[in-house]
């Protein structure tokens, strides 16, 4: 593990409209020796209005949230080509939702049973380039990437250089670190990452990384 990785403290924003849960998790994060806490959001709208301030490199997000939800603040996030990390803390446990977070750019997603140290754990899971995720989650995902035929998608085996993307992305990796390991433009690893989802038939990195280990073409 990356010696750099133990010592930094990761800052971390939430958007939460339930002032009980925000003071809970800002004690946790005090307490924690490996994050600092950057900001609290009572809403999506608060959120998106100070985003140019500043990000957090972790953002954890309510879905259920007054005005615009969570799910619509993911999109809105990542509309913005946003890097930073996000996991959907919710209570909300039905297909639908959680898929939908996730096609909406969530790089976890975590229900709100998952408290104290134990959420903290799964924060680091994430802050290491990890996709954190409830178990009912992963089950889901992966129940949702093997529907159909049970075949590879169309278009697959991945190339050479979509698998070594998929592998770095996997790792935690962001775009923008992908481009500078792999010395291409972050053009060339975006539309990379377009032919990525096409061949998958995915929507969002965390999908993908399931569906392609899913059919073997990755570690």
């Amino acid at each position: 593990m990356n010696k750099n990785s133990i010592m930094q403290r990761f800052s971390v924003g939430l958007v939460e409209d339930r002032e009980d849960v925000a003071t809970e998790f800002k004690r946790l994060i005090a307490d924690s020796k490996d994050f600092r806490f950057q900001g609290w959001h009572r809403s999506a709208e608060s959120f998106l209005e100070n985003m140019d301030s500043g990000l957090p490199e972790l953002l954890v997000v309510d879905l259920g949230l007054p005005g615009m939800d969570g799910i619509d603040l993911i999109s809105a996030i990542r509309s913005r080509d946003s890097d930073v990390r996000i996991v959907a803390y919710t209570v909300f446990d039905a297909e639908s939702t959680i898929l939908a977070a996730i096609r909406a750019g969530a790089n976890g997603y975590l229900l709100k049973e998952n408290t104290g140290e134990l959420l903290i754990t799964e924060l680091k899971v994430m802050a290491l380039g990890g996709a954190p995720l409830s178990r009912r989650v992963a089950e889901l995902i992966l129940e949702s990437s093997g529907r159909g035929d049970g075949n590879r998608p169309a278009g697959s085996p991945l190339s050479q250089r979509e698998l070594e993307i998929l592998n770095l992305i996997a790792l935690g990796l962001r775009y923008a670190e992908v481009a500078e390991k792999l010395d291409i433009s972050l053009h060339t690893v975006r539309r990379h990452i377009e032919s990525i989802y096409r061949k998958l038939n995915v929507h969002s990195a965390t999908e993908a990384v399931f569906r392609a280990r899913r059919f073997g073409l990755m570690g």
